[in-house]
């Protein structure tokens, strides 16, 4: 039968050939009734395989079921060479892939120009030679800005030109009057009013290109496309490639198109998905923009489209593949679930080559919100903390609060540093500065009795502290007087090898394991680094061959083997207790006596929201570490990847302190003489430098830049926490931000 269809296909593609190569006009006849005839045999045949093949289909899972509810002995390999049998069948039928995927993975390569374009992201340009606050380079760079805003601004009506083309003109103008004035504040406001001028074009070059890929997805109106539309029905229920002009058609209206006519070569499709799927397709074919509603993206392959070029920026930790069984789960929270969905589902399923989500109605089976809008729930019982997001949404739903959740602490310092490489220089060096911090501490337990020459000064220090060796005690040996007992303390911490630890909160785990990578590259062996990493439960019971727990090396805290704790922040704050407190049931000397000294740094804070940095930061909690270990927190962030966020670049124009700094002529002229341009990166250069001054301006400066990011970052931290919810269905508005992407999201 397959066989007999791969013959018929091929006579009727060989007649089209024909029909399109032209001739008389009763040779085209007899040829179209020719191939008339054929796409008739071509359907009948089609028609009586897939009766055939989903008989057997039939039979072959009906045997299936009766193995497994038997579950006699070599059921399961029966099983699987019944199911190989099934998959060989469609396969030698349908192919591999479907028409259906193929049409799909046509649409997503349809979109990656208009997902790819750096000015919907509003990247800055790249100009050659205009670079740095050098006179020459700014005013190259006004003549490229003047040069696009009259390619992309719309003209007045005499045809001159627009207006921020012509605020850029007076720019440039203002700025070669100054030009022997490079150095100088003039100058430098002038290339700062630039500066500003530059990101409305962005902004203005962003929206023009909105409005471009708008009219490729969804080409002419009804009535503009009204005259070629009979032709586009007509291909399609022929089986025709749809030949008009895709500028005109638009991409919605193409690939609607195209699986339509997938759909009916697809012989495994149930009848109630294909009639569902068809007229969903046909509406997307007459109206690719929707009809009776207000807002744009209402049908069906349109949808489809907008979601793949959202695609293209969504974060990869966002979702996840399971290599072994070529599953594909959404992420959320750090846990994947089968029942969670997102709108770019299909764009990732298509990048991993998994099987697309069939029959498209793959939604979450229940949220928080279900509980929390049960009106017959008498409480609801909070682990230790709760966003201010989550808490307004208990609020509008009367719900009371009782109690206050857990607070960050208060020694909690800010760093910015300005590249990535710049922050894990930052971790190496702080695993050099808690070891050597380390040497000089040691832990006491209640077992330890010094020899009688120490016994005298030992029970003083004691007193005199206020110790209470009935819980183990860290100590710092500096703080003994000279003499026995010091010689003993140096003696115990004499069997101890490192006894501090670095624990790194990251946003998610693919984060985890690039950190991991770093650290193995500068110097950090395997063993010695433990991670706790997302959804590590469903990994243990359904990938047992996984080793979770070997890869995790969380026993190795036990003995203080382990240098570095890395958390995915998500997952690791929450019901974790990690040993910190060594060997306590050995009788061994050398027994590991527990961590002494702690530093974490929270890598990437603006990707997280507060409470899930609370929630890791209890982690290292005082009743979980040993008594008197000194524990330091650093909320560590890199100008480079935080300045795309829309808070950050909002602060950096409109905050009072970097309004104020880009008008310091000692920051102006810093930034002339180290090439820099005007943007938040050049500013904390000038900061840090300055920052190292002992008192003075530079520690004030310092104090008010941290200020004015905590703040903005506290922004976006409500920002990571609002989206959570909205992505769990906790919030169904819409965002109250404009996200990262302002552009894309007038796509969608």
């Amino acid at each position: 039968m397959t066989r007999r269809l791969e013959m018929l296909e091929a006579k009727a593609e060989n007649i089209q050939r024909l029909i399109e190569r032209g001739g008389d006009s009763r040779a085209l006849r007899s040829l179209e009734a020719d191939l008339a005839a054929t796409n008739k045999d071509i359907k009948a045949v089609r028609r009586d395989a897939r009766g055939e093949i989903l008989k057997r289909f039939n039979e072959t899972g009906e045997q299936i079921a009766q193995l497994a509810s038997e579950g006699k002995k070599g059921w399961e390999a029966k099983a699987e060479k019944l199911l190989e049998a099934r998959r060989s069948l469609q396969e030698s039928f349908a192919g591999d892939e479907s028409a259906l995927y193929t049409v799909y993975r046509e649409m997503k390569e349809s979109v990656r120009k208009i997902g790819e374009n750096p000015r919907l992201i509003e990247e800055p340009y790249m100009v050659p030679g205009g670079e740095g606050l050098e006179p020459t380079a700014v005013i190259k760079r006004a003549e490229f800005l003047i040069q696009r805003a009259g390619e992309i601004e719309a003209k007045t009506r005499d045809g001159g030109m627009g207006q921020l083309e012509a605020q850029l003109m007076l720019a440039r103008e203002k700025l070669k009057s100054l030009q022997d004035k490079g150095g100088t504040p003039e100058f430098f406001e002038a290339a700062d009013g630039l500066r500003v001028l530059e990101s409305k074009l962005l902004r203005q070059d962003a929206n023009r290109e909105v409005e471009l890929a708008l009219k490729q997805i969804d080409g002419a109106s009804f009535t503009g496309f009204l005259p070629g539309l009979p032709r586009l029905l007509i291909e399609t229920i022929t089986g025709r490639a749809p030949s008009g002009p895709v500028e005109k058609m638009g991409l919605t209206r193409l690939h609607a198109s195209k699986m339509l006519q997938a759909l009916y070569k697809d012989p495994m499709m149930p009848p109630h998905q294909r009639d569902a799927l068809m007229w969903s397709y046909v509406h997307s074919m007459l109206f690719p923009k929707g009809i009776g509603h207000t807002q744009r993206g209402t049908s069906y392959v349109r949808n489809e489209l907008v979601n793949m070029i959202q695609g293209f920026h969504d974060s990869p930790a966002g979702v996840r593949v399971d290599n072994k069984t070529k599953r594909f789960n959404v992420v959320h929270n750090g846990q994947w679930f089968e029942s969670m969905d997102n709108a770019s589902r299909r764009w990732w399923e298509l990048e991993y080559g998994t099987d697309l989500t069939l029959p498209y109605t793959h939604n979450s089976m229940s949220t928080i919100k279900d509980v929390t809008t049960n009106k017959k729930a008498y409480f609801i019982s909070l682990s230790g903390t709760s966003g201010r997001m989550f808490e307004a949404h208990l609020r509008a739903n009367k719900i009371s609060v009782v109690g206050e959740g857990s607070a960050m602490p208060k020694n909690v310092v800010l760093e910015v540093v300005s590249t990535p490489a710049e922050r894990l220089l930052r971790v190496t060096e702080a695993l050099k500065k808690v070891e050597s911090l380390t040497k000089d501490q040691v832990v006491l337990r209640s077992t330890d009795v010094p020899p009688d020459a120490a016994k005298a000064q030992f029970e003083a220090f004691v007193k005199a502290k206020g110790l209470k060796l009935s819980n183990p005690q860290v100590v710092k040996i500096s703080e003994m007087p000279e003499g026995a007992a010091r010689t003993w303390l140096q003696g115990i911490r004499d069997t101890q090898k490192n006894t501090g630890l670095i624990v790194l909160s990251v946003s998610d785990t693919r984060a985890l394991r690039a950190v991991e990578k770093s650290l193995k590259r500068a110097g950090v062996q395997q063993e010695e680094i433990a991670k706790v990493f997302a959804d590590t439960e469903f990994l243990r019971l359904n990938t047992p061959e996984a080793d979770v727990l070997a890869q995790m090396n969380i026993e190795g805290l036990n003995t203080g083997k382990v240098k570095v704790l890395i958390l995915d922040t998500r997952v690791g704050g929450r019901g974790l207790d990690l040993n910190f407190k060594g060997e306590r049931n050995s009788s061994r000397p050398d027994a590991f006596r527990g961590y002494s000294n702690f530093e974490m740094l929270v890598l990437g804070p603006e990707e997280m929201s507060q409470v899930h940095m609370i929630q890791a930061m209890g982690r290292i909690d005082t009743g979980r570490t040993l008594s008197g270990a000194p524990r330091r927190f650093s909320l560590l962030m890199d100008v480079q990847t935080a300045k795309i966020e829309t808070i950050f670049r909002e602060m950096f124009e409109r905050d009072p302190f970097f309004m104020e700094m880009r008008k310091d002529p000692a920051y102006q002229e810093y930034a002339r003489s180290k090439g820099l341009g005007i943007d938040w990166h050049s500013v904390n250069e000038y900061i840090l430098m300055r920052s190292k001054e002992v008192g003075g301006e530079g520690e004030l400066l310092a104090q008010r830049a941290e200020r004015a990011v905590r703040e903005n970052l506290s922004k976006r931290n409500l920002e990571v926490e609002e989206n959570l919810l909205r992505q769990s269905n906790v919030l169904t508005d819409a965002p109250t931000t404009p996200g990262k992407h302002p552009a894309l999201e007038r796509i969608r």
